[in-house]
C-alpha cells in the first residue's frame, strides 16, 4: 500500500472487494524496518491504517496489516546477524502489540521458509517459531514449482503454527526469475500451477493452521501463459 494514494481510491477498492467477499489487508515494509532506529516506520504505518479505518464505513476498512521486512537483504545480516535477528523479532512483536491496541485488525508477516534454521541469540528457539507464535498469521515464502517441494519447505512452519494455534499461508511465485527458474511457475504456466496448487491443498489441508495459498504476485499470475 501507498499512503500517497487518495483515501477515496482505497475506499472504492475495498468496498468493491467486500462485495465479492474478499478481505483487503494493508501490506508494507522494508529491510531497514527490522532495525530499532527505524521503528517509527512501523508506528506510522499502523497509525495510518487505524486512522483510515476510523474515518470510513465498515465495508471500506482494511481487515489487517502484513509486514514484509526481509532484513537478510541488509549488509548487517552478514556482519552482525544476531543483532538483526533480535531486531527483526522485536520489530514484529512491537508491530503486533501496537496493532492490537484498540483494534481487531489481523497481524501478519511474510517470511522465508528457512527461518526455521535461524536461532534466536537468547536460545529461546528459532526465529520462525518466535514470529509464528507472536503474530496472528504468517505467510511462508515456500517458493518452488512442485507441490511436494512446496509442502516439504513449509512442513516445519505448519507444525509450529499448529502447535501455537496460529494461521499459516503457503506461498508460490509466478514472476520471471531466470537465475532460479525452479522457484517460480513462470515457465510452467497457469494451468500447471493450478494443478499443483490443488495437490498442495491435498498434501497440507489436514493441518488446522493451514490458511490457504498466497500467490506472488497478482500481476504475475494474470500474465501467466497457459
Amino acid at each position: 500500500m501507498n499512503r500517497g494514494v487518495a483515501k477515496s481510491a482505497y475506499r472504492s477498492f475495498i468496498k468493491t472487494a467486500a462485495g465479492y467477499g474478499i478481505e483487503v489487508h494493508a501490506l508494507d515494509g522494508a529491510p531497514e524496518w527490522a532495525l530499532p532506529v527505524n521503528r517509527q516506520y512501523i508506528t506510522d504505518l499502523v497509525n495510518w491504517v487505524k486512522s483510515y479505518n476510523a474515518s470510513v464505513l465498515v465495508n471500506e476498512r482494511f481487515a489487517g496489516i502484513q509486514l514484509d521486512v526481509e532484513p537478510y537483504l541488509l549488509p548487517e545480516w552478514s556482519t552482525d546477524q544476531g543483532t538483526v535477528v533480535t531486531g527483526w523479532q522485536q520489530a514484529l512483536a512491537y508491530f503486533h502489540d501496537l496493532v492490537k491496541q484498540n483494534t481487531s485488525l489481523t497481524t501478519a508477516a511474510a517470511t522465508p521458509f528457512w527461518l526455521d534454521t535461524i536461532y534466536m541469540p537468547d536460545g529461546s528457539g528459532t526465529l520462525s517459531e518466535a514470529i509464528i507464535a507472536k503474530l496472528d498469521e504468517t505467510a511462508i515464502m515456500s517458493y518452488r514449482d512442485n507441490a511436494q517441494e512446496v509442502a516439504d519447505l513449509a512442513a516445519t512452519e505448519l507444525a509450529s503454527a499448529d502447535r501455537f494455534g496460529k494461521k499459516l499461508w503457503i506461498s508460490v511465485e509466478t514472476t520471471s526469475l531466470p537465475d532460479t527458474p525452479f522457484v517460480t511457475f513462470y515457465e510452467e504456466g497457469k494451468a500447471e500451477m493450478e494443478r499443483q496448487l490443488a495437490i498442495i491443498d491435498g498434501l497440507v489441508s489436514t493441518h488446522p493452521s493451514y490458511a490457504g495459498i498466497a500467490v506472488h504476485d497478482y500481476a504475475g499470475w494474470r500474465a501467466l501463459g497457459n
